[in-house]
C-alpha cells in the first residue's frame, strides 16, 4: 500500500509539474553554476547552471513513458 501511494505521488508530480514548475531544462547559465538548494532552485543547479529539479521531473516523464511502453509490449506477448 505504501508503494502504491509513493508511485501515485511520483506519477502525479511528474504529470502536473510542467503546469506549475515552468523552469526550462536546457537553459544554460554559467553565473548560476553549482548553486546549492534554494527557493529559486529547489534541488540546486548543476555545473552548467541548469535547474536540477526541472531535469529530474522531465526525466521522470521519460521513465514513466518507457515503463508503460514496456508493460504494454510485455502484456502483448503473453
Amino acid at each position: 500500500m505504501v508503494g502504491t501511494i509513493i508511485l501515485l505521488i511520483i506519477v502525479s508530480s511528474v504529470i502536473v509539474s510542467p503546469l506549475i514548475y515552468t523552469t526550462p531544462i536546457n537553459k544554460i547559465d554559467f553565473l548560476e553554476a553549482t548553486l546549492p538548494p534554494s527557493w529559486s532552485h529547489s534541488f540546486g543547479t548543476n555545473d552548467l547552471g541548469q535547474d536540477i529539479l526541472a531535469r529530474v521531473l522531465y526525466g521522470g516523464r521519460i521513465s514513466i513513458a518507457v515503463g508503460i511502453f514496456s508493460m504494454l509490449v510485455a502484456g502483448h506477448n503473453q
